[in-house]
């Protein structure tokens, strides 16, 4: 079963229809956590509610006040990942990431359960 979201930034009018299958390559190096977040923002126009990679937190929209959330903001995605897991970087050039984002078209009136938007996983290439 497919999914469909509409986009806005650099892509705004057209839509991305996805199954589980699909993925969403991005392809900006081991930027830092901030330049990542940006990117998808300004190409897909949606901000990042929440970023993970497998069962570890990376970024919590909610938490970026924090003095922990603004140091990780600061380093390179791949760092992240390394402090977070406490693994080493896997040895593909990319990190499977999953994230949610805020809807755009947002309203008081918006149910809840439409209040973020999934988007099929991310293959971010680091190296």
């Amino acid at each position: 079963m497919k999914k469909e979201v509409k986009l806005f930034g650099e892509k705004k009018g057209e839509k991305l229809s996805f199954s589980s299958w699909d993925v969403i390559e991005i392809k900006i190096g081991n930027e830092m956590m901030k330049t990542f977040l940006r990117h998808f923002t300004k190409t897909y126009g949606y901000k990042v509610a929440g970023l993970s990679y497998g069962s570890f937190s990376l970024y919590q929209s909610m938490q970026k006040g924090e003095k922990w959330m603004k140091k990780r903001l600061k380093m390179p995605l791949g760092d992240v990942v390394q402090e977070i897991s406490g693994q080493p970087l896997p040895k593909t050039d990319y990190l499977k990431l999953n994230l949610i984002c805020h809807n755009p078209e947002e309203t008081e009136d918006t149910p809840m359960d439409e209040r973020v938007v999934e988007f099929p996983p991310v293959r971010f290439y680091y190296k």
